[in-house]
Parts: C-alpha cells; sequence; structure tokens
C-alpha cells in the first residue's frame, strides 16, 4: 500500500513539473514574439518616415576616388631657331642705328664655334652703325680707287657699314689688323677693303657660300656676323 502511494506522489510531482515547464516555454515564446513583432514595426515606421539607419558597425560611405596628380611635364620646346635668335639665310640683311655721329670701329676678329665660324666687329661705347650683309660676286673692288682685291674663297659676304669709320681723327688706323687669313672650316679670309668718307667695308671669303646670321651685341656694342659651316 505505501509502494503504491509512493508511485503516486512522483507522477503527480512530475506533471507538476511538467505542466510548469509547458507554461515557461509559452511564456518566453510569447515574449519572442512581441519582441520580435515590435523589431519589425519599428523598422518598417524608420523605413516610411525615411529615417532608417543601418547598424553602426556598417559603412555604407564609398571612399572617393583620390584626385589624378596635375601633368606638370613642360611641353616640348618646337624645334628650329631659338627664341630671340636670328634665322640662318643667304639673304640680304640690314640693320643697325640711323642718324647720329659717326660710330668708329675699335677692333676685328674672328672665331670658330661649334656649328659656325664668327666675324665680331667691336665699336665700343659707340653704337652699331646701319649696316648691309649680302653675297656678292667676285670679285670685289676697293671702294676709293676700285681696282679688283682678291680674296681667298668661293663665296664672298660683303658687310658694308654707313656712318662708320676704322680711325680716329687724326687719321691714325683703330683697326690695325686689316686683314685676317683664319685657320676655320668655312672662312678663308677676311679684309677691309674700304675705310673712306664714313663708309667701312669688309669682305668675309667662304669656302662656300653657306647660310648665316647676324647679331647686335651691347656693352661692348658689336655687330656679329656667323657663317654656317
Amino acid at each position: 500500500m505505501m509502494i503504491h502511494s509512493g508511485r503516486m506522489l512522483v507522477l503527480l510531482l512530475l506533471a507538476a513539473c511538467g505542466g510548469s515547464g509547458g507554461e515557461l516555454r509559452e511564456a518566453t515564446e510569447r515574449r519572442r514574439a512581441e519582441t520580435a513583432g515590435a523589431d519589425t514595426a519599428a523598422e518598417v515606421a524608420a523605413r516610411d518616415t525615411g529615417e532608417f539607419r543601418a547598424p553602426a558597425f556598417v559603412d555604407t560611405s564609398a571612399a572617393a576616388p583620390a584626385p589624378a596628380p596635375a601633368d606638370t611635364t613642360p611641353a616640348p620646346a618646337p624645334a628650329g631657331n631659338p627664341p630671340g635668335q636670328p634665322e640662318w639665310s643667304a639673304a640680304t640683311r640690314q640693320g643697325g642705328r640711323e642718324g647720329g655721329s659717326t660710330s668708329t670701329l675699335r677692333g676685328m676678329r674672328v672665331g670658330q664655334n661649334a656649328g659656325f665660324d664668327r666675324l665680331v666687329l667691336d665699336f665700343g661705347a659707340d653704337p652699331v652703325p646701319p649696316y648691309h650683309v649680302e653675297y656678292v660676286d667676285s670679285p670685289v673692288h676697293a671702294c676709293g680707287s676700285g681696282d679688283p682685291v682678291p680674296v681667298a674663297g668661293e663665296g664672298f659676304l660683303l658687310v658694308r657699314m654707313r656712318s662708320a669709320q676704322a680711325h680716329d681723327e687724326a687719321g691714325r688706323a683703330t683697326v690695325q689688323q686689316r686683314q685676317i687669313v683664319p685657320r676655320t672650316p668655312v672662312l678663308r679670309e677676311v679684309e677691309m677693303i674700304c675705310d673712306f668718307e664714313g663708309m667701312i667695308e669688309i669682305v668675309m671669303g667662304v669656302q662656300t657660300p653657306n647660310p648665316y646670321r647676324v647679331l647686335v651685341v651691347p656693352a661692348p656694342n658689336r655687330l656679329i656676323v656667323d657663317v654656317r659651316q
């Protein structure tokens, strides 16, 4: 009888525990449903009002691409003659300062450079006088007498200057060496063939009548004639 009563007691206890566990599970499920419903409602409301925000740990901003570096490469220099330099040509050239007093030639010299031979006419502080440069036919003539002057070379570049002299007021020569026979690739001979009545003429005998250029350079004032080699 006691054994039977004990079994009944155990069954009653198990039933009571079983019922209590079921209630706990039901309450837990209800809370989960309510929480899920609340979250869903909050999300719907946020979407409806346009205030939906992604969780803080989600990065929704795309990194802006870095701007391309500016191209600082200088543009290539145009081919041809350097800026400020006269063109090489076989055509006639002229220039110089018109008017004023007579300029005195102080020196005449020849030099060899990379790619050209050079004649330098030095006027010191006096301005470069009006000049006219051109290739002429052979023979060349002395301006006073008109006599032909033999000059070495196959081409003859004549430099004529007005309002100019190569002597002082007493008639003394300011240019001592009036004939130069250089050892250069193009120039064969340079000779002053005229220093008379405000006129100077210098002939440049060249191997071939190559293109040339004329430059006026200040301080001291110089007239420069370059002939390409």
